[in-house]
């Protein structure tokens, strides 16, 4: 039987991490007033992969949750789907973590890692909002059984990926605006 509940817990507490991390790296941002500069605080940046780690971590064990009892039965194919999604996401958000850790821990690196920070934190957006989709289509797979957890997971997916999508459009942003003020000026 598909542990429903502990699914959307997990699934919500990943969430939840991922705005987070979001919060942070706007943050981080602000204070350097671009993607270049962001990674300037130790702190903060180590708080944000702390954040997109717990998340990792979070996905991971509801992957674990749903091998085999989601993946098989009258639900297994949309539980498949689901899966998929949770295993992209891992993928994109473990680019996520690497981008925020070169950036902070190699200098110089940033050049590149930053910008690939951001590129990465849209595709973290489109895999939660994939994520979204698949756990919306599993819940209606189980109808009136279906778990509250599992609904509101699914539904606070869609957020993760709008958080996402904006602090990485707002870091390109920032970043573009002040590398064309830096260099008329």
């Amino acid at each position: 039987m598909c542990d429903q509940n502990l699914l959307g817990i997990l699934l919500l507490a990943a969430e939840i991490a991922v705005i987070a991390a979001c919060a942070m790296l706007v943050q981080a941002i602000q204070a350097g007033k671009s993607i270049f500069t962001a990674f300037t605080s130790m702190g903060k940046s180590l708080v944000t992969s702390t954040f997109i780690g717990a998340a990792i971590a979070s996905l991971a064990i509801a992957a674990a949750v749903m091998s085999p009892s989601c993946t098989s039965g009258a639900c297994g194919s949309q539980g498949s789907a689901l899966l998929t999604a949770i295993n992209v996401t891992i993928g994109m958000l473990a680019g996520l973590l690497a981008s925020v850790l070169v950036s902070a821990l190699i200098p110089g690196a940033v050049n590149v890692a930053g910008p690939l920070a951001l590129v990465t934190l849209l595709g973290a957006a489109g895999s939660f909002a994939y994520l979204g989709a698949m756990a919306m289509i599993l819940v209606a797979c189980f109808a009136a059984a279906a778990s509250p957890w599992l609904g509101l997971a699914a539904g606070l997916a869609f957020i993760t990926a709008v958080v996402a999508a904006v602090v990485a459009i707002y870091g390109i942003v920032v970043t573009i605006t002040t590398a064309f003020a830096a260099a008329s000026g």
